[in-house]
């Protein structure tokens, strides 16, 4: 079965997905498995984001 989540809920996506998209403009920007968008992520916008998400605390 598929299913497609959409979530700003970083900690719970990296969690229970099997691959993470990162959306910018409704344009996928990145899409790769959890363990490779949280720890390498690619794209300068995901990394900017993710950085936000960590200082935050929600990460």
């Amino acid at each position: 079965m598929t299913m497609l989540i959409a979530t700003h809920e970083m900690g719970f996506a990296r969690d229970i997905a099997d691959r993470v998209c990162f959306l910018d403009a409704g344009v996928i920007l990145e899409d790769s498995p959890p363990s490779q968008m949280f720890s390498d992520p690619q794209n300068p916008r995901t990394r900017a984001f993710l950085q936000r998400i960590i200082e935050a605390g929600r990460l």
